[in-house]
């Protein structure tokens, strides 16, 4: 089906220069190593010993070995000499016994006992959650109190099990029982405690405590979820240190002391997510007014977090932008501006200006991600709102901010503005550095002035003409240009300036040949495209994927028949020995490319790659070329159904299954398909995940139901949040929670009005 799909050869001039394939490059860091052979093992022949199988066990060995399999399947940590094990048994079983008794005293000296041993970490996560719960359950009524001693007691071990097995289920009761009893200083100072062990106990076991997973919940693309911002980049996240972290806050909240709890945020290193707030809520329903502070607390905490970590805000307005979450990331700019003002302020807009009430600053390069941001999606309003905001506040927009104007200019094509802009910046005494002049020089380029980008050049050269060589940090400056010059069809200054960076620096990277790689591909010129190679060879470098796509591609559109395996052969003669992510990502790139005939060579691509003795293949290729089909509206359906049953088949044979993230990525595929059959695919494979049985977590309903909602599909997603609420496998956290009451929101609007609603 696919073969008539295919183009007329043409001849091709000499290609790439037969001189090419002798060279060999030093180094690469595209694939794996190039395969050779293994050394042969010397192996010891000599016949092993036979094992006495007559022989009868020890009656002690035997005891030792019962012993530790049972600690092994009690959670212990058999780190305890032989001879302590019945001594370390019998005090780990009296320390549960007056525990459960409710004999804090009594339990004290045991665990003291084990500590003085050096025992304690040998009792296991197991035991110690037990002794946490324990703990837990004993804790006395507001009524009832304890006695210092008790106190104390109860105290010291529930530090020690959040500790040594991160059981911190009864720390996090103390906590709340000290603020229970109007004493919330004392929460701080256990909560203190923990932070100041927990940091000794990772120094000497080099584990990080508070880093145990990433965050779980699925990255926030909706605009309207009900939690804090949780697109940013992922924060170090252990759920109990969560918890204990949240009753500080709730012992801050007690006090008043909102900028200590900031800094108490921030030093703790985890997040306290919308889903741990949730599911806390309960317990403090005791004081209806305390529990408001708190939930007042935590979005500004947040807040405050994004703002401390300024490449964390970067990445977080990023994704927003991605996301196309206008909304939200006008929600987030507002909170970060309320908090610069009013009795409640908490971020300083100058370094001089941080204070004990404000102890986090909204630096320059956050002001310019959401003025670049704001650009991005067109909303020129909100970015002249911001710089009026910057000059009310007192800001002097710096080089970093004028960057960040520039660079959302680029991206709207106003040429006029940045030259503006560019003259304005000057008047100002501001000096423009590298990326400034890279975003002025983009401009120019993309407005078809490259003579005007060139002399911009030459400005840069002279400002910096006293520097003794140009820095590596410029490199990207002028391979921008290059990239100008090229996509304006100025081949002869865009070779100007490649030698003249090849003579005076900075020396050209594989960035920079590949730009000229894809320039001439894109025009079918060969000899360029032999020569380029010839000289990034030659410097030592080593093409990646998107070296060899790019040639790959040239010669299908030139008709080659041969394309592939041309392509292949100069992937071995430049040493480079494929791996599965190196396929991969050639297979990606041409199912991308939305055509039949680049289909056909995504699937050669992959027989080639099962053929492959050194590639192990995994669900990540068939994932690909499967998302590609379902991703678009093919004119010809049947192409489309027989690559699938292809991909399918072969994956059948080779007993590779999909899992999880497939489903993900597949489901996300289908949805973005806007005609009907995109929609019947992705409900086909929810419907398949249910039938194998593969648990669907938060993250997969957020994929489900977000991409439903993109399509406007309310009543589809409504049934499915039934259908969420019926299994009732799963609680709905974060992210998805709030994607889950905004589509219940939406139904019952639509129910309000009725029919009309949904046309």
């Amino acid at each position: 089906m696919l073969l008539r799909h295919t183009h007329r050869p043409v001849l091709l001039p000499d290609f790439l220069v037969p001189g090419l394939f002798n060279y060999r490059a030093a180094s690469s860091s595209a694939a794996r190593t190039v395969r050779g052979e293994r050394p042969h093992s010397q192996y010891d022949t000599t016949k092993p010993a036979t094992f006495p199988v007559d022989r009868k066990a020890h009656p002690a060995l035997y005891k030792n070995i019962t012993e530790r399999i049972h600690a092994l399947h009690s959670g212990s940590n058999m780190l305890a000499p032989d001879e302590s094990i019945d001594a370390f048994n019998v005090t780990a079983a009296e320390l549960k016994n007056a525990l459960k008794n409710g004999d804090v005293l009594a339990a004290l000296k045991y665990w003291n006992s084990l500590e003085a041993k050096g025992l304690l970490h040998t009792l296991g996560v197991t035991r110690v959650e037990d002794y946490s719960k324990l703990i837990t359950n004993i804790i006395p009524a507001h009524s009832q109190t304890w006695t210092n001693a008790e106190r104390q007691a109860v105290e010291r071990i529930a530090v020690g099990a959040a500790i040594i097995g991160k059981a911190t289920g009864a720390l996090g009761a103390c906590m709340l029982h000290n603020i229970r009893r109007r004493d919330p200083d004392a929460a701080l100072s256990l909560f203190e405690k923990y932070l100041k062990l927990s940091e000794e106990e990772s120094l000497s076991s080099c584990v990080d405590l508070g880093a145990v997973h990433p965050e779980g919940e699925p990255r926030q693309n909706s605009s309207a979820s009900l939690g804090p911002s949780l697109m940013d980049a992922p924060v170090s996240h252990s759920p109990g240190r969560s918890e204990v972290l949240l009753m500080a806050i709730v012992a801050y909240a007690a006090k008043n002391a909102f900028p200590q709890a900031i800094r108490a945020y921030l030093q703790a290193g985890v997040r306290i997510s919308y889903g741990t707030l949730k599911g806390k809520s309960n317990v403090l329903a005791f004081d209806p007014a305390l529990q408001a502070k708190v939930e007042h607390f935590i979005p500004r905490l947040e807040t405050a977090r994004l703002v401390a970590n300024p490449a964390s805000l970067s990445l977080h307005i990023g994704n927003l932008v991605d996301a196309h979450a206008l909304d939200r990331l006008q929600k987030d700019y507002k909170a970060i501006i309320d908090a610069t003002s009013g009795p409640n302020a908490f971020v300083a807009l100058q370094v001089d200006a941080a204070a004990s009430e404000k102890p986090v600053i909204m630096t320059e390069q956050a002001w310019g991600a959401f003025l670049t941001a704001f650009l991005r999606l067109r909303r020129q309003d909100l970015a002249e709102r911001l710089w009026d905001d910057m000059a009310a506040r007192g800001v002097v927009p710096g080089v970093v901010t004028w960057t960040a104007l520039f660079d959302g200019y680029d991206s709207l094509g106003k040429v006029e503005g940045t030259v503006a802009g560019w003259q304005a910046m000057l008047a100002q005494g501001v000096k423009p550095n590298t990326f400034t002049y890279r975003s002025l020089v983009s401009v120019l380029c993309t407005a078809r002035r490259p003579d005007d980008a060139l002399e911009s050049m030459k400005d840069f050269e002279l400002s910096n003409s006293k520097k003794p060589a140009p820095s590596e940090t410029s490199l990207p400056l002028y391979n921008t240009l290059i990239h100008g010059l090229l996509t304006n069809s100025r081949e002869v200054d865009a070779s100007s300036v490649m030698r003249k960076m090849q003579e005076q620096g900075p020396k050209p990277n594989l960035v920079t040949y590949n730009t000229f790689l894809r320039y001439f591909g894109r025009k079918g010129d060969f000899k360029g495209l032999g020569s380029t190679l010839e000289r990034l060879t030659a410097e030592g470098l080593v093409g990646d994927t998107y070296t060899f796509t790019t040639i790959l591609s040239a010669l299908l559109k030139a008709g080659r028949e041969d394309a592939e395996e041309i392509t292949f052969n100069l992937i071995k003669k430049q040493n480079v020995a494929p791996d599965i992510g190196f396929y991969t990502a050639i297979i990606d790139h041409q199912v991308r490319l939305k055509e039949p005939g680049s289909m056909k060579v995504a699937l050669n691509l992959l027989k080639r790659m099962e053929q492959d003795p050194e590639v192990q293949m995994n669900v990540v290729p068939y994932t690909s070329i499967l998302a590609g089909i379902y991703r678009v509206h093919w004119l010809e359906p049947e192409v489309a159904e027989e690559c699938k049953e292809y991909v399918l088949s072969r994956m059948k044979i080779r007993k590779i299954y999909p899992n999880r993230v497939t489903y993900h990525i597949l489901i996300s595929a289908s949805l973005e398909n806007r005609q009907p059959e995109g929609l019947q695919q992705a409900l086909s494979l929810y419907q398949e995940m249910r039938k194998r049985g593969i648990f669907m977590a938060n993250d997969t309903w957020y994929v489900l139901l977000h991409g439903l909602v993109q399509r406007g599909e309310w009543a589809i997603a409504n049934e499915l949040v039934e259908d969420l609420r019926r299994v009732g496998d799963v609680k709905p956290v974060g992210a998805t929670l709030g994607l889950v009451a905004r589509i219940r929101r939406m139904a019952q609007q639509k129910a309000h009005r009725g029919p009309n609603a949904y046309i």
